[in-house]
């Protein structure tokens, strides 16, 4: 998918509806990390909830489009269902569930 520009961002979005855009940096080590856990939720967000997941290198679109689509925190993770915005999440927050039971 070669989105990089807002324009193309929101006509994916309206015409596939239920999407998650990952903006994340190759030199991003919290984007790896949650690159990680997307890769291992992609085939249940795919099938199970029929998601589109949009995955947006920030080094590879000019600065005026990160701006234009508000992607200045990295991680950024969003959700979208019939076209609006649900949630988002920037950064990355590591939950322990051994440590936390």
């Amino acid at each position: 998918m070669n989105i990089k520009t807002k324009k193309a961002l929101d006509k994916y979005i309206k015409e596939h509806g239920n999407v998650v855009v990952y903006f994340y940096a190759g030199w991003c080590k919290p984007c790896e990390d949650a690159g990680r856990f997307l890769r291992a939720a992609e085939p249940f967000l795919r099938k199970m909830l029929n998601l589109k997941i949009v995955k947006l290198n920030t080094d590879k679109i000019l600065w005026e489009e990160l701006n234009a689509m508000e992607a200045s925190t990295l991680p950024d993770v969003r959700l979208y269902h019939a076209g609006k915005l649900v949630t988002n999440r920037t950064g990355l927050v590591i939950y322990d569930m051994e440590e936390n039971k």
